[in-house]
């Protein structure tokens, strides 16, 4: 069927555009250390989900602390955990 054709290759993946929100691409399994001229075929579902609302965090502030021994050597400590739920919105 479909997905024996070897006219339908997709021979580029980085610049492949789905052709609709979900749709079933088939995949080629070799094995390039056999001589052997078997494969397997497997269906794969891409699904296409909506682009996020980008959404800048607040400015993250810090002062020089006392990484490296110093609190005047320009460098400090922060965790950006504390901004996940900020950028993630939640997701």
């Amino acid at each position: 069927a479909e997905e024996q054709n070897p006219g339908n290759l997709i021979n580029n993946p980085e610049e492949y555009e789905s052709q609709s929100d979900n749709q079933i691409v088939y995949i080629r399994i070799t094995d390039p250390t056999s001589d052997l001229n078997c494969f397997a075929i497997e269906a794969i579902e891409l699904i296409v989900e909506p682009l996020p609302d980008i959404i800048a965090p607040e400015r993250l502030s810090v002062c020089d602390d006392e990484t490296g021994g110093s609190t005047t050597n320009e460098q400090a400590t922060f965790n950006l955990f504390s901004k996940v739920e900020e950028i993630t919105q939640g997701d």
